[in-house]
């Protein structure tokens, strides 16, 4: 057995392929497409022909298991998924395109004190209740983008890009919410090259969601509270045998970007700004305002990329910065039929949070846009500080996560492939505070129930390591057309065990796709 495992050393590390360089295989296509052509991670969908990519694609299924006690309080214990993908991108004359659609079944057991499909979307007006469940769910994305030049010269070029999201939720115990959710981005573009050097784009961003929770309870013999959260701990509770929740959000806004290119570098520059609307109104016959959550968001990252013609050097910075304020509405006692009336109003929690990141990767290049192999290296910078204003409370988190990968790519004669990667990281929290004080009637069951155990998460250094592996072949001999079987699993581990729980998480993937 040890001879065998001497033997097949020479072929995991690569130089018994070294005569198969100038193979390429549509999976490392697919896999360095936004890599070479970086306007693909932007709003800007008129840069999909900056660098048209050539006609390639996925479909793929798949299953997703996850769990263990490293989790924050409104993700699940276990989570298991099914999840379909397809995604292409596409020439057709001088215009490119690109598509995909994904669709995701989930069973997430034993969620806590949240009602809503997506409770990380740092609006603090969250509705959830005493019980806690299993949810099922299911995800639909469809993402499309359009771009062609307008002239000859391909001087000007116009996209456009839409994005579709669909969600459903449901839990099976009461109080029994019932959550619907319809998200929909749109991203008009133009890129605008004004010289052999220098390239100017300009992209709008206009979002519009939508969320409709209702709780329906089968057993009015028992007591469901349902918690109206205002933000680090603070709530409204109530007791009803039906309720309804609407959330609308709008986001407005856009991105800029600026290209300078020379032989064989390419540096680009993004930044943009939006703003961003979350409103939560409460009832379905006549709804009253809950809170009103507005945002200020900014983003820039800079890409800098180096062919020489062997290697690929590319080096990458960004940062995020989400500005938030949440507007209270505090209402009287109703009176017969009518409505309670507005007491006040008035600004009472803030949220800031940032998140930015450097990385760098050094791939080894094969024929016709593929790659031998891609090594990584990152740093990410996540940081929150929210409070609320009366009575003076403040939560704070500020952690890096440093991390290094490697991917092999293997190709044979007979186009056969084999890709595995390796990758580990390091969450390291540097500076955490929670303070709460407690006001009025309330008590600390949200915070002992929620604030409380996210900090613990949120303050933890956690070590992450993790495995793939995929394995190609033609289904017949000079096809293009390929099926793949890929495998992957991590797991997640709290090393500050000192100061809290041990508690680690465990995620495993398994899918089978076709590459063509």
């Amino acid at each position: 057995m040890l001879k065998r495992i001497i033997y097949l050393l020479p072929i995991v590390f690569g130089t018994a392929v070294q005569a198969q360089d100038t193979l390429s295989t549509i999976s490392g296509k697919l896999q360095l497409a936004p890599i070479r052509n970086p306007w693909i991670s932007t709003q800007n969908a008129a840069g999909l022909s900056v660098l048209p990519a050539t006609s390639l694609g996925q479909t793929a299924l798949g299953v997703n298991i996850e769990s263990g006690d490293l989790r924050r309080p409104q993700q699940p214990y276990t989570g298991r998924s099914l999840n379909f993908l397809s995604e292409r991108y596409q020439p057709l004359g001088n215009a490119s395109f690109y598509g995909k659609f994904s669709f995701q079944q989930r069973w997430d057991d034993d969620i806590r004190w949240s009602a809503v499909l997506d409770p990380y979307r740092r609006n603090p007006y969250i509705i959830a209740d005493s019980m806690g469940g299993d949810w099922k769910k299911q995800l639909y994305d469809l993402e499309l983008k359009a771009s062609t030049p307008v002239n000859e010269s391909r001087s000007i070029l116009i996209g456009a890009g839409v994005r579709y999201k669909v969600g459903t939720g449901a839990r099976q115990n009461d109080p029994r919410p019932l959550t619907y959710t319809n998200d929909i981005t749109l991203n008009p573009s133009l890129v605008w090259a004004l010289n052999k050097s220098f390239s100017l784009g300009v992209n709008g961003n206009f979002n519009f969601y939508k969320e409709k929770l209702n709780f329906q309870v089968s057993n009015n013999e028992d007591i469901h509270y349902r918690y109206r959260l205002a933000g680090l701990g603070y709530y409204y509770r109530s007791q009803s045998v039906t309720e309804t929740r609407f959330y609308t959000g709008k986001t407005y806004g856009g991105s800029a970007q600026l290209q300078w290119e020379k032989n064989n570098l390419r540096l680009l520059l993004d930044a943009g700004y939006s703003i961003r609307t979350d409103d939560a109104q409460d009832g379905s016959i006549a709804p009253v305002w809950y809170g009103n959550f507005k945002e200020d968001q900014y983003h820039a990252s800079l890409n800098a990329t180096l062919l020489t013609g062997t290697y690929t050097h590319q080096w990458n910075a960004s940062w995020k910065t989400f500005d938030g304020n949440g507007k209270d509405y505090h209402y009287g006692a109703s009176i017969g039929n009518e409505l309670p009336k507005l007491v006040n109003s008035d600004i009472l929690s803030t949220t800031f949070y940032n998140e930015g990141s450097l990385s760098y990767r050094w791939i080894a290049d094969r024929f016709q846009d593929d790659f031998k192999w891609m090594a990584e290296a990152s740093v990410t910078y996540s940081g929150m500080d929210n409070r609320y204003n009366y009575p003076k409370s403040r939560n704070t988190v500020d952690a890096n996560e440093y991390r290094i990968a490697f991917t092999r790519n293997l190709v044979w004669s007979d186009a056969k492939n084999f890709t595995w990667g390796v990758n580990l990281a390091l969450r390291d929290c540097f500076t955490q505070f929670n303070n709460y004080e407690s006001f009025g009637y309330q008590s600390d069951v949200v915070v002992k129930g929620l604030v409380n155990p996210d900090q613990e998460w949120l303050a933890s250094d956690i070590f992450k390591a993790g495995l793939s592996a995929q394995y190609r072949f033609p289904i017949t001999r000079g096809s293009e057309t390929s099926l793949y079987v890929k495998a992957e699993g991590s797991i997640w581990k709290r090393v500050n065990t000192t100061a809290l729980p041990n508690a680690s998480r465990n995620f495993a993937g398994l899918t089978i796709g076709m590459t063509y």
